[in-house]
């Protein structure tokens, strides 16, 4: 599309200047759909990264009443909507037609991109192997996962801080003070004006 579109510059403005908007809309054709998907990935991964502590704590809590793991992810899946909820339910199917379990949610963590569900692949990895209580080790995995949740809230608020100090000393600090300027500069006008009469 902005090839074509680059060849259309070219064609109307001829020269330099076509070659350059020629150019410039080709490399941004390039550019922009990988820019746009990356920008989408981190999106939906945030978006699974924030609601993996609630989906942790059900999990724990379901396994914890004596279910099973499967039938727990399964109760997660229908209890949790957006894309988390696709997820889960699409590693419940794979589960259903005989995927390991270790695999498949190691599989969930990668489409995701979520830290806290590599987690849960690995403490129940740990869990098959050795025995270790389940629902504890992923109540932990919850905590865990809410408090990198906090940090990362601060870190975005500590950098967000000097932009915002930016914008107030370079845009709303002028705009208040353009009314009294304004006044002043009518005061000197008239005062002017009226020393000429």
């Amino acid at each position: 599309m902005f090839g074509s579109s680059g060849l259309a510059a070219l064609a109307l403005m001829g020269g330099l200047g076509g070659a350059c908007a020629a150019i410039m809309l080709a490399v941004f054709g390039w550019v922009y759909p990988d820019v746009r998907v990356r920008t989408a990935d981190r999106r939906r991964a945030e978006a699974i990264e924030q609601r993996a502590p609630s989906v942790l704590d059900l999990i724990a809590s379901t396994v914890a009443a004596g279910v099973g793991i499967d039938v727990a992810i399964a109760g997660a899946a229908d209890a949790t909507g957006g894309e988390l909820g696709d997820e889960l339910r699409r590693t419940v199917a794979n589960l259903a037609l005989g995927r390991r379990r270790g695999d498949e949610l190691r599989d969930l963590a990668e489409r995701t991109g979520s830290p806290s569900l590599a987690r849960l692949a690995a403490a129940l990895r740990i869990s098959d192997r050795l025995g270790v209580p389940l629902a504890a080790a992923l109540r932990r995995q919850a905590e865990r996962a809410r408090a990198e949740q906090a940090r990362r809230v601060q870190e975005r608020a500590a950098v967000a801080a000097p932009k915002i100090l930016l914008v107030v000393v370079f845009v709303l600090v002028p705009a208040a003070l353009l009314p009294v300027m304004t006044a002043l500069a009518l005061t000197a006008l008239d005062a002017v004006n009226g020393i000429g009469w």
